[in-house]
Formats: C-alpha cells, sequence, structure tokens
C-alpha cells in the first residue's frame, strides 16, 4: 500500500481568501484586529487614490519576531491564537487582551485588498515587568523589549495564481537586517500596493462607520486609537454619532442571565425581571450560552419629528445604525448590526403588530459577549456570523425576550398616557381653549386680535393631536378584534357544515351495518369508526353555545355544570401537563345570563391558567382550583403558576399586552369588556400567603342586566 500526503496548488492561497474575505472593509477589520492582538494603541491607516495607490497600515504592537514570521505568519491556520490556558483563551502579553485573530485570516486580507505586500516588522525579544508612576500612582505594567533585528517579507500574490505551481513551490523572499524604521521600539507597517478597487468618497463614509462602530462605544473602551488618513488629508471619525444614539426615549442597560432573567436599568428604574418566553423552549430552563450584557436605545417613530427639528441627522442616524450590533470582547461580530442585516426578523414581524411591537431602525442595541464565558458563540470561518448551534439560538432567543419585554412595558406606558389623555388633557385643553374664547377680550386694538387668533389656533392643533393619538390605539385595537371576529364567523360557518358531513357520516355508517354480517370483522372495523364519529360530534356541539344564535338568549344558569362543561374544551391539555383540577362548592350560584358568554370568559381563564401552571418547575404540583361562592355571587379561579408582577397587574386587562409566546394580548381584555357589558366585575387578587399564582375573582350581577337596561 502506497502513502500519498495532500499537495494544494499554490492558487489554494487565492481561493481561500475570496471565501473568507467578503469584502474590503471585512478586510481591514481583520487587519486592525490583528494589530489589536499585538497590543498596538495607535494604529495608522493610510488610502492613496492615485494612479500608484496604495494601503499603509503602521502600529506600535509588540511586532513580530524573524521566527513569528516564518512560524506563525507563514503558516495559515496556525493554532498560536487558538490556544487555551486553564479553559480560558490566551491573551496578549501587554495589556492582558482576548486575542481576536483566531481564525489566521489576517492574510487573506491583505490579498483581499491589493496584488502586493510588504511587511515591515521589528518584535519583542522578551517582555519585561516594570513599575511606574501615573497620575500620582505606581502601577505594574508590562514593557516589550525589541529584538535585535528588524524583519520584512515580499509576496506578489500573482505567483500564487500560477496553475503549474504547487504551494510549496512559491517561495516568500524574508530578509532580517539591523533596525532601520522601529529604530527605538516595536511595530508592524503593512504595504499594501497594487490596489484592487479605488476608494471613493462613499466607500470611504462606509469605512468610517465601520472603524467607529469596531469598538464596543460604551463601558471601558480598548486602550486603541484609529487615525485614518485618505489621499494625504486626516478624516476625522464621526463618534458624535453615538451622543444622537443618547437621546433615545427608551434605555436599557444590562444583564440576561441564562436562565432568562434580565438584571438591569429601563429609563433608569431598577428592573430584576424574569423575561416572558418568546419562540424557543429552552431546555433545561437555562440557555446553552451564557450571561451576557445588554444596551438598547429605542426610538418611537413617530417622535422623531420634533426630534428632528434640534437634531436634523437624527432620522438618518437611526436607519443607518439600526439593529442590534454584536461585540465580542470589546469588537464587533460581523455582519450584526450592519445596514439591511435584519438578523432578529424585527420588521418582519412588525408587520403583524405596526403599532406594537418595535422595527430594526428604531432599535440601536449593543449586545456584549467574551470568548471566556460564551465559547459556544464562534464565528464562522468566513467570518459571516455566528455558527448557527443550539447556543446561538438560545442566544437568539433571550434577545427576543428582553425585546418582547420592552414592548409590554412600552404598552404599559402608552396605555397609562392614554388614560391621561381621556381624563385630564383633554379636559384641560377644552376647558383652556373656552377660557380663552370667554375670558380675553376682543376688542382690543394694536395686534391683540391676532394673537388671540393664534392661541385657539394652538389649542385646536393640541386637540387634534390628542384625538389622534387616541383614535390610532382604538384603530389598532379595532384590527386585532376584528380578526378575531373574522376567525370566529369563519369558525362558526365551518363547525356548521361539519355538523351537516357528520349527520351524513352517521346515516351512512347505520346503513353499513345493516348490510354486513353480524361477529364479522369488517363489522367491528365500522363500529370503530362509529365511536370516533360519536365522539367528534360530541366536540362540534360543545362550540355551540359559543355562537352568534345561542349567544342572544338568556336562561337560568348554574355556575358549576357551566365550568364542567368548559373543562371538556381542555381536558387534554389538563391530563398532558399533569394539573390537578379542584373544584369547591362552598354554596350554589345560579344566574340569569347567556352560558355562550359565561363560557367564553372560562375558556380564557382556563387557557391563561393551563399555560401559566406548566410554566413551574417539573417537580412542583400542578394545580388549578374554582371556587364557587353563591352566598356571595363570586367565583375565583387560581393556579400554582408564577402569578403576576406587581408592576403588570394595571397592564392585564390591557389589549396587546402578553407575556405569554406569541400571545395576543387580547383574551383577559376580551374577558373584561364581555363582563362589564352585562354588570359583572373581574379584578386580579394577589396572593396574600404566597401559594398560589394568579388569582382572578368575577363578582356577578345574578340578575344578568345590563348596565343601561335601566
Amino acid at each position: 500500500m502506497n502513502h500519498y500526503p495532500f499537495r494544494p496548488k499554490a492558487r489554494t492561497m487565492l481561493l481561500l481568501g475570496e471565501e473568507l474575505i467578503k469584502d474590503d472593509l471585512t478586510a481591514i477589520t481583520e487587519l486592525v484586529k490583528n494589530s489589536y492582538d499585538a497590543d498596538a494603541t495607535l494604529i495608522q491607516l493610510e488610502i492613496n487614490n492615485t494612479k500608484n495607490g496604495y494601503i499603509t497600515l503602521t502600529d506600535n504592537g509588540h511586532g513580530m519576531t524573524s521566527e513569528t514570521v516564518i512560524k506563525g505568519w507563514l503558516e495559515p491556520a496556525t493554532s498560536f491564537k487558538t490556544e487555551r490556558v486553564n479553559g480560558a483563551k490566551k491573551r496578549s502579553p501587554v495589556y492582558g487582551r482576548v486575542l481576536l485573530g483566531e481564525k489566521g485570516v489576517g492574510r487573506f486580507a491583505c490579498h483581499r485588498l491589493a496584488e502586493h505586500l510588504k511587511i515591515t516588522t521589528r518584535g519583542a525579544a522578551h517582555f519585561e515587568t516594570k513599575s511606574e508612576i501615573k497620575d500620582g500612582r505606581e502601577r505594574i505594567v508590562v514593557v516589550p523589549v525589541p529584538d535585535i533585528n528588524e524583519n520584512a517579507v515580499i509576496i506578489d500574490w500573482n505567483e500564487f495564481n500560477d496553475l503549474d505551481k504547487y504551494l510549496d513551490e512559491v517561495k516568500i523572499p524574508f530578509t532580517t537586517y539591523e533596525p532601520s524604521i522601529f529604530k527605538s521600539n516595536t511595530g508592524t507597517i503593512l504595504s499594501m500596493t497594487g490596489l484592487k478597487a479605488k476608494w471613493d468618497n462613499d466607500k470611504i463614509k462606509d469605512l468610517n462607520k465601520v472603524l467607529v462602530r469596531l469598538m464596543y462605544p460604551f463601558g471601558d473602551k480598548p486602550e486603541v486609537e484609529i487615525r485614518l488618513v485618505v489621499d494625504g488629508e486626516n478624516v476625522e471619525l464621526d463618534y458624535g454619532v453615538y451622543d444622537y444614539v443618547n437621546r433615545s426615549d427608551i434605555k436599557i442597560k444590562g444583564t440576561i442571565t441564562r436562565d432568562g432573567r434580565f438584571v438591569g436599568t429601563y429609563n433608569g428604574k431598577n428592573k430584576n425581571e424574569i423575561l416572558p418566553k418568546y419562540e424557543r423552549i429552552i431546555n433545561g430552563n437555562e440557555a446553552a450560552c451564557y450571561d451576557f450584557e445588554v444596551e438598547f436605545n429605542i426610538f418611537e417613530r413617530n417622535n422623531l419629528t420634533s426630534l428632528r427639528k434640534s437634531n436634523p441627522l437624527i432620522e438618518t442616524i437611526t436607519a443607518e445604525y439600526g439593529g442590534v450590533a454584536i461585540y465580542r470582547d470589546g469588537f464587533r461580530v460581523l455582519p450584526y448590526g450592519e445596514k439591511g442585516v435584519d438578523w432578529l426578523n424585527l420588521d418582519e414581524r412588525r408587520i403583524s403588530k405596526i403599532s406594537t411591537r418595535i422595527g430594526n431602525k428604531q432599535l440601536q442595541g449593543l449586545v456584549s459577549i467574551s470568548s471566556d464565558l460564551n465559547s459556544k458563540l464562534q464565528d464562522k470561518t468566513n467570518r459571516e456570523g455566528l455558527i448557527e448551534n443550539d447556543a446561538y439560538f438560545d442566544f437568539k432567543e433571550l434577545i427576543m425576550r428582553l425585546i418582547k419585554f420592552i414592548e409590554n412595558e412600552r404598552i404599559t406606558e402608552k396605555t397609562v398616557i392614554s388614560k391621561k389623555v381621556n381624563e385630564n388633557e383633554f379636559i384641560n385643553k377644552v376647558d383652556s381653549l373656552s377660557k380663552t374664547i370667554f375670558e380675553k377680550p376682543l376688542n382690543k386694538i394694536d395686534g391683540s386680535t391676532k394673537i388671540f387668533a393664534k392661541e385657539i389656533e394652538t389649542d385646536i392643533k393640541d386637540l387634534k393631536q390628542l384625538y389622534f393619538k387616541e383614535m390610532s390605539l382604538k384603530q389598532n385595537r379595532m384590527e386585532n378584534l376584528t380578526q378575531l371576529s373574522g376567525l370566529g364567523i369563519a369558525a362558526e360557518r365551518s363547525t356548521h357544515e361539519i355538523g351537516h358531513l357528520l349527520n351524513r357520516i352517521k346515516f351512512t355508517i347505520d346503513k353499513l351495518l345493516k348490510l354486513l354480517p353480524d361477529a364479522s370483522s369488517e363489522k367491528e372495523l365500522v363500529y370503530t369508526i362509529q365511536k370516533y364519529n360519536q365522539a367528534l360530534d360530541s366536540e362540534i356541539k360543545l362550540l355551540n353555545p359559543l355562537f352568534k344564535a345561542t349567544r342572544l338568549t338568556k336562561s337560568k344558569i348554574n355556575i358549576k355544570d357551566v365550568f364542567n362543561k368548559t373543562t371538556m374544551f381542555f381536558k387534554n391539555s389538563i391530563k398532558e401537563n399533569g394539573i390537578k383540577l379542584e373544584v369547591i362548592e362552598k354554596s350554589p350560584l345560579e344566574l340569569t345570563d347567556n352560558e355562550g358568554v359565561l363560557i367564553q370568559v372560562f375558556i380564557n381563564l382556563l387557557d391563561n391558567a393551563i399555560y401559566w401552571t406548566g410554566e413551574k418547575p417539573k417537580n412542583d404540583q400542578n394545580l388549578i382550583v374554582f371556587e364557587i361562592n353563591g352566598s356571595e355571587n363570586y367565583i375565583t379561579i387560581s393556579d400554582s403558576g408564577p402569578g403576576v408582577h406587581p408592576e403588570d397587574i394595571d397592564s392585564i386587562f390591557e389589549p396587546l399586552f402578553s407575556k405569554k409566546i406569541n400571545g395576543r394580548g387580547l383574551g383577559l381584555f376580551i374577558t373584561e369588556e364581555v363582563l362589564s357589558s352585562r354588570g359583572h366585575k373581574i379584578s386580579y387578587q394577589p396572593s396574600s400567603d404566597g401559594k398560589i399564582g394568579a388569582c382572578f375573582k368575577i363578582e356577578f350581577n345574578i340578575k344578568g342586566e345590563l348596565k343601561n337596561d335601566k
């Protein structure tokens, strides 16, 4: 048996570069990361677009010795930066930075940008620990001691394009000599000539934006200064964009823990919340990723008009910088947060609920992860994002849970504002308008009449704005109710048709049974079909009280009987979730009302109770208790779930407020509307002993009269 090694062609280097480096901006990013890994505090990037154009990147990092060049830079996919110490990623020797360039693609970035490359570098022979005084304090610092020699590498990338050459046949010129550029310090210069593309104004603007966002803009910033020179002129990096971002309407900063909790601040208020689930069930209630930091700034789109007057660039900036960007150890992970990259599908999900959900352009979000704590969140080799494993999908789920939490908070705030508009602002504005009309004299001259008219005009504009706000909320509510109404009509029609079909099937089965001989296997099979048909007929008949025709009539009904009938809708869910259902009748309760209306109410309450009871740990007892007190005309339905957070109690009956996965936020709203229209009252009862989760109390008007019947 013979053995042969792989022998790659020289073109492999070029093909790999084309696959690994998406574009010129990504290439620059990779080179800056390499300088960061080398403990540089100053990086100067110079771009020249003349006939003999070039790109030069110079840093004051600890450079490369001849050994590092030969055994590191000239060996693609070397393991140097991927090594771990006690499970943690290897860090740079001077500032202890987590190394970013672990894929070893920096050399391919140079090829992406230009035809030719010259590397001039002087590395550190070793590192010394010294004590220095800064700002009156003594501190220990690590200082690179320059190697005796300076090194140069020259690469013509065109040589790798020879179809006949193998990779090991391309020889790279390498020289070592007495320092001539880095005479007293370490550092590296990458000189790239024969540019493959021109850097016009639009491309420089994009580069400016990339460099500004490359390092985490808030908190502890990396000790790196980036200077950009284009065609001989200094280009200031526009960090002022973050001044605009700080003028957002909603500010969130804190930590998301792997068990789905947010600990931090929301508009300055401390929060420690269990986040509402979005759509992904996390195995074992702990995400495959670990804790991470977030800093979100959200603009209300309808507030941008007034904000634009004092900050004319604000709308452009929110469009350019919108979305959620990810930072690892202080550096951007591309392409998250780039313009047009809506990796959380925020705009798509916003279409169905445009007034309540957050769009990609409204949100300027920063997520900070660390390599040590979140090692499972790994870059794809081509730098086109993170590898889509369980850790990544759990990571997305946790971010979406925070966004849903923010949306719920906004609904609560808008509800409070809406109530204040209705009860206070609207009345006050009308009073002010009346006062202006009736108390100000109309017979003044010298322009006072114009001033008076202007005041009326302003007040009327304010009234119109308040009116439009309220109408917008009502329109959104009606859209959601219309959707439900449409579903109800469709369900009623379909159920009616299914009932006819079931009767036809019953008739056909009866005829078939008469034709088959007794004790035959075929007849037993038909009997089985008959049982299934009867069961389906029973399920359909359960729905009849919910439809319009039967909801118009009132009769004397027993609450316990109605509740027992309602539980038939949930018999499978109750069994599957291992729920113990207790019905306690302290005294019988009868009233005059419509059975279908009360079934709808109990369906909404039972559905919520079953859902939230299932959110408790599996080893806890799942319990739902329905208690009837006929002597005082009320019932309670309670469960052993997590209950309602005190801050949410005022919002649970508001439309669109929900903490369920994909919840519509209409169940409790409709329940309250239906009950109040018939003179009944529903309220949330906080637990006094901590033994129960949520508890709802319905106080009945036992005569079943409408509020306006009298």
